[in-house]
C-alpha cells in the first residue's frame, strides 16, 4: 500500500491512527507547535488566574473571619458569583482559540496524509475563510449536547425545588441516565463534522449530516478510539505536569500549602501550557485521521489521496455523493 505521508492509504488500525498523530507532530512541528503553543498560552493563562482566584475565594480567610460559618459561606458564594463574568470570558476565549487551532490543524493533517508541505502562512490563508462557519458549528454542537443534558436534569431540579416526594424525585433523577446516553451518542455522531466542514468546504448543516453518515455503523469504534485517545492525552499531560509539580513542592517546601503563591501559579501555568501544546495536535490529529479513515472505508478516498500524492497508477475520481474524494 502506498504511504506518501503519515499514514498508509488503506483502512487504518487503531495503532496506525495513533502513530499517524505522533508522526504528524514529528514531521510538521514547525507548523504545529506555534499553533498549539499560541492556543495554549491564550487559554491557559486566564484559566489559571481564574481557577486560582476561585481557590482563594473558597479557601481564603473569609470563611473563618466572622465566626459565623453560614455568613462566611454566603460571602464566599457571592465572591464566586462575581467571578462568573470573567469565567465566561475565559471560556469564550478558549472556544475561539480552540476553533482556530482545530481549523488549522485539520488542514495540516490533510496535507500530511499526502506528504505535502504545510507552511504556517499557507495553512492560515486556507483556514481563514472557514473560521466563522467552524465557530458556528462548534457553538451548535455545544448547544445541542448541552441542551439534551440540561433537559434531562431539569425535571429532577424542578421536583426538588417544589419539594416533591422522595419517590418522585428519585424517579425523575433516573431521566439523567437516558439523557446522558443520548447526549453522548450525539457528541460522537457529530465528531467528524469539523473535518467535513474544513476539508469539503460544506455548510454547518451539511457538515453535521456528513458526520452522521460517516459515523453510522462505526459508532462504537469511533467512541472507543475517542475515549482511548482522550485517556492517553490525559496521561501524557499528567506526565508533563510532574516535573512542574515537583519543582513547586521543592520551592515551597514539602508539605507546604502550595498552589496560591506566585511561583506556584507560574509553574502550574507553564505545565498546563506545555501539556496543551503537546496533546492538542495529537487529539485533533486523531479526529482528522478518523475522518480520513471513514472516507477510505466508505468512499475509497485512498484512490484520490494516492492520485493527489502523485503515486503512479492512480487518478482522481468522485464519490457517490458527487464530492471530490481528496
Amino acid at each position: 500500500m502506498p504511504k506518501p505521508g503519515i499514514i498508509p492509504l488503506r483502512p487504518l488500525r487503531v495503532s496506525e491512527l495513533l502513530s499517524g498523530s505522533f508522526a504528524l507532530v514529528r514531521a510538521y512541528w514547525r507548523t504545529i507547535l506555534p499553533i498549539a503553543a499560541t492556543v495554549a498560552v491564550v487559554t491557559q493563562v486566564p484559566t489559571t488566574l481564574i481557577v486560582n482566584a476561585m481557590h482563594r475565594t473558597v479557601t481564603g480567610p473569609s470563611l473563618s473571619s466572622s465566626g459565623d460559618p453560614a455568613a462566611d459561606l454566603r460571602k464566599s458564594l457571592d465572591s464566586l458569583m462575581d467571578l462568573i463574568p470573567a469565567l465566561g470570558v475565559t471560556e469564550l476565549i478558549s472556544v475561539i482559540a480552540g476553533t482556530l487551532a482545530t481549523a488549522m490543524l485539520i488542514l495540516v493533517v490533510s496535507k500530511a496524509v499526502v506528504g505535502r508541505p504545510a507552511p504556517l502562512a499557507e495553512v492560515w490563508q486556507e483556514a481563514r475563510p472557514r473560521l466563522l462557519r467552524l465557530l458556528g458549528l462548534t457553538a451548535l454542537i455545544a448547544l445541542v449536547v448541552g441542551g439534551v443534558l440540561a433537559a434531562s436534569f431539569a425535571p429532577a431540579l424542578v421536583a426538588h425545588s417544589a419539594d416533591a416526594s422522595d419517590g418522585a424525585q428519585a424517579g425523575l433523577t433516573m431521566l439523567v441516565l437516558p439523557g446522558s446516553a443520548i447526549a453522548l451518542w450525539l457528541a460522537i455522531s457529530m465528531t467528524l463534522a469539523a473535518p467535513a466542514l474544513m476539508l469539503e468546504r460544506q455548510g454547518i448543516g451539511s457538515a453535521l449530516g456528513r458526520s452522521f453518515r460517516l459515523v453510522r455503523g462505526s459508532w462504537w469504534r469511533i467512541f472507543g478510539i475517542t475515549i482511548l485517545v482522550s485517556i492517553l492525552g490525559a496521561i501524557v499531560a499528567g506526565m508533563i505536569s510532574i516535573p512542574f509539580t515537583l519543582a513547586d513542592a521543592v520551592s515551597q517546601g514539602i508539605g507546604a500549602d502550595s498552589g496560591t503563591s506566585a511561583a506556584s501559579l507560574t509553574l502550574s501555568c507553564i505545565g498546563a501550557i506545555v501539556g496543551t501544546t503537546v496533546t492538542l495536535p495529537i487529539l485533533t490529529g486523531t479526529t482528522a485521521l478518523l475522518y480520513m479513515d471513514q472516507r477510505i472505508r466508505r468512499e475509497a478516498l485512498d484512490l484520490d489521496l494516492a492520485a493527489a500524492a502523485g503515486v503512479p497508477g492512480y487518478q482522481t475520481q468522485s464519490d457517490s455523493h458527487g464530492h471530490s474524494r481528496v
